[in-house]
């Protein structure tokens, strides 16, 4: 009797996304986090498409599967860090979901995406255990010139989740989300903001000045009373680097922000090199450091009860 053969890897590229997420529900939804992050590295990839215990010859062989039909790229020699292949982009744009094909950035500019591809990860492995949590939207465009253009963008919408839902919410990333909420739901728009010590502090000068320009437009001043907005600056430097960082912002703007360090962010892991956003310690503009169970309401409330 003759044994099925799996299909050939090249066949994944000529499923639809409804297919795929039919078939290969974890294959889909790391493509939807690489249309989010710009890279990710292979260590988060795993932990997105397999969540529940798994081999690691299994998690290697899917994204050898992934990458071989052209819905991943590898990004070095070593395969340790992934953008959205060609295919996968192109899967996405005929679902309906817009979806350039990013190009590969310059070896130096890649810590920047990198960086805020891993607090993406981190923040959504964190959020998805909480009941109250019902979808988180990410998007990257890296700051240019004199516009405020955030690393990234995200919004965090909760409520209370239907009792039949259970955690963890492993499909939590919704791209395109909007809708209208319901009177007890809340969003949370975040802006990361990526600090890098090899940068010129006049190039962090200039983009808390467009922030200060920025938070005088009606999108930031005249929000819906259900969301709140936080600016977020994740810096590579040190606790010395977030008071330089609090006094610049504190001359330009009055717009809430808070500050912390990627040691901080890893602190609560530090064995394990992984960011925890809700563990970590963040710095407040008066000087003051709270946790990232502070920051986030949700976090508070275990139960999911607003």
């Amino acid at each position: 009797m003759n044994r099925p053969t799996r299909p050939l890897p090249r066949s994944l590229a000529a499923l639809s996304f409804t297919q795929l997420l039919r078939r290969y529900p974890h294959h889909a939804r790391m493509l939807l986090w690489l249309r989010s992050c710009w890279l990710i590295r292979r260590e988060h990839l795993h932990a997105l498409g397999w969540p529940h215990p798994s081999t690691r010859q299994n998690r290697n062989q899917g994204l050898r599967r992934l990458a071989a039909a052209g819905l991943i790229e590898p990004i070095d020699r070593d395969d340790q860090v992934f953008k959205l292949g060609r295919s996968g982009a192109t899967i996405l744009q005929n679902y309906g979901l817009a979806t350039p094909y990013r190009m590969t950035p310059k070896p130096s500019a890649r810590p920047g995406p990198l960086l805020a591809g891993e607090f993406a990860v981190a923040l959504g492995l964190e959020v998805m255990q909480h009941p109250s949590i019902l979808a988180m939207s990410w998007s990257e465009q890296p700051f240019a010139g004199s516009v405020v253009r955030p690393d990234a963008s995200a919004a965090l919408h909760y409520g209370i989740r239907p009792d039949a839902t259970p955690a963890p919410w492993v499909d939590i990333l919704k791209p395109g989300m909007s809708w209208p909420l319901a009177p007890h739901e809340r969003t949370i728009q975040l802006f990361l903001e990526v600090d890098r010590v090899s940068q010129f502090s006049t190039k962090i000068e200039e983009r808390m000045r467009s922030w200060a320009a920025a938070t005088r437009y009606p999108s930031h001043t005249q929000l819906p009373s259900q969301t709140v907005q936080l600016v977020l600056w994740v810096t590579t430097g040190t606790t010395r680097r977030v008071s330089t960082m609090r006094r610049l912002w504190n001359d330009s703007t009055r717009q809430r922000a808070l500050f912390t360090t990627c040691d901080q962010l890893r602190r609560e892991h530090e064995e394990l090199g992984a960011m925890s956003p809700l563990q970590a310690s963040w710095c407040t503009p008066d000087g003051q450091w709270i946790t990232g169970k502070e920051l986030f309401p949700f976090a508070l409330n275990q139960t999911g009860r607003l």
